[in-house]
């Protein structure tokens, strides 16, 4: 197996376990936050990063439920809604 194919399925298990993963950088925009700040909220544990090799990535759940608790909701929002679809229709 060459190093491309190992991270692909090693990239696949972890999304499978964490319900989908983003980049840091994706994230930071859905937040509305800086790159850095996602950083540091990865640093002081405010978010989870997941490693695949050496690159960082976070569950779109984790960041879904930063946003609701940030915005003192309960109901879901728009990006967990549009989350569940995209994840029923892949399975």
């Amino acid at each position: 197996m060459n190093t491309d194919e190992n991270f692909c399925e090693t990239f696949f298990n972890e999304w499978k376990k964490t319900e989908g993963l983003i980049r840091p950088s994706d994230a930071a925009k859905l937040i509305g936050v800086t790159r850095q700040s996602v950083n540091d909220m990865i640093d002081d544990g405010r978010l989870k990063s997941h490693k695949v090799k050496d690159v960082t990535f976070l569950s779109i759940k984790d960041i879904s439920l930063f946003i609701h608790k940030r915005n003192g909701k309960t109901r879901k929002t728009g990006l967990s809604v549009e989350i569940s679809a995209i994840q029923e229709k892949n399975t």
